[in-house]
C-alpha cells in the first residue's frame, strides 16, 4: 500500500478546495490500493512565524505530500517529496510592488524550485504559471477539478415570473456590482452567497433588486440553493477554474457566465456567455434565459454532457497515475 498525504490550509466554512480534495481522497481510498491521509496546517495567519511553523509541521508527515492549494510555501522543503496544486495566479499576486515580489518569491518561485510536480486545474492556469515560472514546464500536469459527488440532477419547474438567481461570491472578481446593474428592472430574487460590503448593499437598495444573503454555509446548504434556484449567475472577471459552472451543470441549472479567463474552457458549450464589463449584454443575457424556454433547455442539456468530463472517477484516476509516478 502506498501512502499519500493531502495537506490542507487551515479550514474555513464554505470553501470548495477542501470539499473537492476530500472527495478525491475518499474515492482513492475506496477504489485503489493507495492510502490517503488528511492533514491540516495548524496556523492560518499569513506572517513569517506562522509560515515557518507550518513548514516545520509538514516535516513530521511521512510519505508523499500533496499540498492541495493556497499554502504553496509549504513546498519549500528539500527533505520531502511534494506535489503542489495551483488553483490560480491572478488572485494571489496583488498589492504594491514589494508585496507582489514577496508573494511571487514565497508562493511561487521557491516552491516551484523545490516541488517535484505541479498540478494546475486548467490550461489557463498553466499559462499563467509558466508566465511567472517558465522553468517549471517539465513539472506541470493539468488535472481539472472534479464536480462535487453529493450533487445530482435535480429537476425543477422554471419560474419565469420571479426567477431565483443564485450568485456565488462577493469578492471583486465575482462582479456582483455589474450583475446588480444588469438585473435592474428585472423581476427576480437575487440569492447572494458571500459577505456583502456596504457598497453592494447600497447598490441593491438603490436599484430595487429583491435579494437574499447567505454566508458561512456548509456545503449541504449550498447544494440546497443550487437545487432550488432557477438560474446560476457567475459573471466573474477572473477565475482559475470556476467550480460553480460545473456544479450548476450537474444539478441541471442554466448558467450565465463570463467569456474571460478559464471559464469558456470549463463551461464548454453548456452556458450563456457575456462580457462581464458590458451591463447591457448582461441584462440581455438574463432576459434571454428567462424568456426563451428552448434555448434555456438546450444549454441545460449541453451542460449535463459537459460536466461528465469532471467526474470524480476520471479526475481521481489522473491523480493516481501521477502518484504512481512518484512513489
Amino acid at each position: 500500500m502506498k501512502k499519500i498525504n493531502f495537506l490542507f490550509r487551515r479550514r474555513e466554512k464554505g470553501v470548495s478546495i477542501e470539499e473537492l480534495f476530500t472527495d478525491i481522497g475518499w474515492y482513492i481510498n475506496n477504489e485503489s490500493l493507495n492510502k490517503i491521509d488528511f492533514w491540516e496546517v495548524p496556523y492560518k495567519k499569513i506572517n513569517f512565524p506562522s509560515l515557518i511553523k507550518n513548514i516545520l509541521f509538514s516535516q513530521k508527515i511521512k510519505g508523499l505530500i500533496h499540498i492541495t492549494g493556497d499554502i504553496h510555501y509549504v513546498a519549500i522543503n528539500p527533505l520531502k517529496k511534494t506535489i503542489l496544486t495551483i488553483h490560480d495566479v491572478g488572485s494571489a499576486i496583488r498589492g504594491h510592488k514589494f508585496e507582489k515580489f514577496s508573494k511571487k518569491l514565497i508562493w511561487f518561485w521557491l516552491p516551484g524550485f523545490f516541488v517535484n510536480k505541479i498540478t494546475v486545474i486548467s490550461l489557463h492556469t498553466q499559462k499563467e504559471v509558466l508566465e511567472i515560472m517558465p522553468w517549471v514546464k517539465h513539472k506541470i500536469v493539468v488535472i481539472p477539478n472534479p464536480v462535487n459527488t453529493t450533487l445530482e440532477y435535480y429537476p425543477k419547474r422554471f419560474n419565469s415570473q420571479n426567477p431565483k438567481i443564485l450568485h456565488l461570491g462577493t469578492k471583486e472578481n465575482k462582479n456582483l456590482e455589474n450583475t446588480i446593474l444588469g438585473l435592474k428592472d428585472i423581476q427576480c430574487t437575487l440569492q447572494i452567497v458571500g459577505v456583502l460590503s456596504s457598497r453592494q448593499k447600497s447598490l441593491l437598495q438603490k436599484y430595487g433588486v429583491n435579494w437574499e444573503n447567505y454566508f458561512n454555509l456548509p456545503y449541504k446548504e449550498i447544494k440546497h440553493l443550487y437545487e432550488n434556484c432557477d438560474i446560476v449567475s457567475f459573471i466573474s472577471k477572473y477565475e482559475g477554474f470556476g467550480m460553480p459552472i460545473i456544479e450548476a451543470q450537474k444539478v441541471g441549472r442554466v448558467i450565465i457566465t463570463s467569456s474571460q479567463a478559464s471559464i469558456p474552457e470549463v463551461a464548454g458549450n453548456g452556458a450563456h456567455f457575456v462580457n462581464p464589463e458590458d451591463i447591457i449584454e448582461i441584462k440581455e443575457g438574463f432576459l434571454k434565459l428567462i424568456n426563451d424556454n428552448n434555448y434555456r433547455q438546450e444549454l441545460i442539456d449541453k451542460g449535463s454532457i459537459n460536466v461528465e468530463r469532471f467526474s470524480i472517477k476520471s479526475i481521481a484516476k489522473k491523480y493516481q497515475t501521477l502518484y504512481d509516478s512518484l512513489i
